[in-house]
């Protein structure tokens, strides 16, 4: 038999020996733990950083572009007003022609002043050169309209139907306020227009698609599982971005185009009330019907689609204020 003291120490030291080696094996988990977590939370600090100063550098580009177009802006002013000043005009001529007479007076009554002839002549030359620039820049300037489009628009349709037959204004009842809510409308979906083109979400949903493929990349070359759950809550947070940024899209495309549908019934609509108002035939005259019906239907639409939107059958991203609808009804045709 074997010594009983012996086998209690081997014993004694194996159970020992187990226990060292499953601290050891503890303290590595622990120490590879805490240096992955540092690695991560630098890693994420850094990107972080790198995040912060690429917004900042974007914004002092942006500040300095709008620094540039104010510059450029103001220096096209100055160019502008200096040549206003040097333009010739009408009251310019008027005085050199008026201080070229009274030399003229001067040398005739005053015969020691005869010389003040050459003056006069230089003096009528200047304002005749004044006079004759006034009048070829009030020809070749045109008129510039800086009223919105529809406005314009609007206005040239009213001027029209207040011009044309009872046959013509017939299609539309009171067209003072029916074109005003027409003016209304369209001037909203414009303004909401330009301000949906402002948040560029084309150019923002390719840029961040580009954005998660590289997190993708990333996530699928990561071995560790914390690391890769960390960038698997990234992608689904990238994901929610995306399909906002193509919501938004979508409702820049839609409000896009309502406004130029809604705008190009509207110019139909003004060119053949210009045309009837002048021939009055029963063509022309269709033709003012099915554009006051085709304009109806699209204001009817819009209303419909902005309703919707509020009642929320569509994500509401922007909120969206219905426009009154235009009363346009047309009528029997007279024979």
């Amino acid at each position: 038999m074997g010594d009983p003291d012996l086998q209690r120490r081997l014993e004694k030291l194996g159970a020992q020996l187990v226990s060292d080696i499953e601290r050891w094996e503890q303290r590595t988990r622990d120490e590879r733990h805490r240096v992955l977590d540092d690695l991560t939370h630098t890693l994420e600090a850094k990107l972080s950083g790198a995040l912060k100063t690429l917004e900042q550098k974007q914004h002092e580009v942006s500040e300095r572009q709008q620094r540039k177009r104010a510059r450029e802006d103001e220096a096209l002013r100055r160019k502008l007003e200096r040549r206003r000043r040097r333009a010739p005009t009408l009251a310019k001529g008027v005085v050199f022609l008026v201080a070229a007479l009274l030399c003229a007076a001067f040398a005739f009554l005053r015969p020691d002043l005869w010389w003040m002839v050459f003056v006069a002549l230089g003096l009528g030359l200047v304002g005749t050169g004044q006079l004759t620039g006034a009048r070829r820049a009030a020809k070749e300037l045109p008129a510039v309209d800086t009223r919105h489009e529809v406005d314009a628009l609007c206005d040239h349709l009213l001027a029209d139907l207040a011009a044309s037959p009872q046959a013509v204004r017939q299609f539309i009842s009171d067209p003072e306020k029916t074109v005003a809510t027409m003016r209304t409308t369209l001037k909203a979906l414009d303004q909401r227009r330009q301000q949906l083109l402002v948040e560029d979400a084309p150019g923002r949903l390719a840029k961040a698609r580009s954005q998660r493929e590289q997190l993708s990349s990333r996530r699928d070359a990561t071995l560790d599982p914390e690391a890769r759950g960390r960038l698997d809550d990234a992608l689904t947070a990238m994901d929610g971005q995306l399909s906002a940024l193509q919501q938004l899209a979508t409702i820049t495309e839609r409000v896009d185009g309502e406004y130029t549908a809604l705008l190009v019934h509207l110019q139909e609509l003004r060119t053949r009330v210009s045309v009837a108002k002048s021939s009055g035939t029963h063509v022309q005259l269709e033709g003012v019907k099915g554009s006051v019906l085709r304009l109806n239907e699209e204001l009817a639409a819009i209303s419909e689609a902005m309703t919707a939107v509020q009642r929320g059958d569509l994500q509401q991203v922007l909120a969206m204020e219905p426009p009154a609808q235009a009363t346009v009804t047309p009528e029997r045709l007279r024979s």
